[in-house]
């Protein structure tokens, strides 16, 4: 009977240590990606030991409404997108909309 609170003390021992191990290997990368790549976002994901990179400036981009996306308008370029198939908005703009 005494078995479960020994295994229980374990996992908590191994826990911590993956998570020690976890911090200081995370913030090696964490440090030589904002290097690289400023502005980067590094949002850990609750639960678990996974992290998430984003760059905001892909919040400025959508697929264009005009030609859905295909960069066509019917035969010839789509003029809004300039044959793309996706809009980059300006950054003020966007402030605008969500004020």
């Amino acid at each position: 009977m005494e078995r479960r609170p020994v295994q229980r003390r374990r996992r908590g021992v191994m826990t911590a240590l993956l998570d020690m191990i976890d911090k200081y290997i995370t913030a090696r990368v964490h440090t030589h990606t904002l290097q690289k790549h400023p502005g980067v976002v590094i949002h850990k994901v609750p639960g678990t030991r996974t992290y998430e990179y984003r760059l905001p400036i892909w919040d400025l981009r959508e697929e264009c409404v005009t030609c859905a996306g295909s960069g066509l308008d019917v035969t010839r370029p789509c003029t809004q997108c300039d044959g793309t198939g996706v809009v980059t908005h300006d950054e003020a703009t966007i402030e605008g909309d969500r004020q």
